[in-house]
């Protein structure tokens, strides 16, 4: 009877063991996920910070590369939706259509701030 009571606790301890790693890895996987999330909604920054400065910001060569590089990011870590904003902005812009780039920057704004504070838990 002892020797069933250690190997059922041996694999009640190995249960555990595992079951603990599995749930570091998930843990892991979704932090590492979130850093990358936030680093995609964070490279539309310094496009926003032009756009703020100059109203033909978008029209500037620095501007249109710091929005290609924000375009990849969105593209590489951000959700469906994430991309159908960035995509409605750079086609607007593309077109060289103003008011169809003013019509889509305020919602990839909301996205970016309401985003971070999302995904950060921040409660504004």
């Amino acid at each position: 009877m002892p020797i069933i009571a250690a190997i059922l606790g041996g694999f009640v301890v190995a249960l555990g063991w595992y079951r603990t790693g599995h749930l570091n890895r998930a843990n892991n996987i979704h932090l590492k996920r979130l850093d990358y999330r936030i680093k995609a909604l964070e490279s539309f920054l310094p496009v926003w910070r032009e756009i703020q400065k100059d109203g033909g910001a978008l029209n500037r060569a620095d501007v249109i590369e710091k929005l290609a590089t924000a375009r990849e990011s969105f593209h590489l870590y951000g959700t469906q939706g994430d991309i159908d904003l960035i995509e409605k902005l750079v086609t607007a812009i593309e077109a060289k259509d103003l008011n169809a780039a003013n019509e889509a920057l305020p919602p990839l704004v909301n996205l970016i701030k309401q985003g971070v504070r999302g995904e950060l838990q921040i409660v504004a």
